[in-house]
């Protein structure tokens, strides 16, 4: 799903929130969103699936 206004809706909220958000996952990621669509969707998965076991932060190696 593209639309703004549509993730938006699903969301409940704004559509310039779900723009920023876009924009601010593209300054993290330091590419377009759209660039590696399906790495994005299946990290996205994985988050979901497992949760805080691919979530946390990761520890620092000696």
């Amino acid at each position: 799903m593209r639309s703004l206004v549509r993730v938006a809706e699903q969301l409940h909220v704004a559509r310039g929130t779900v723009a920023y958000r876009v924009k601010r996952a593209q300054e993290i990621l330091g590419h377009d969103i759209g660039d590696r669509r399906f790495p994005l969707y299946a990290a996205l998965l994985l988050a979901e699936e497992l949760g805080a076991a691919v979530l946390s932060p990761a520890r620092p190696t000696a």
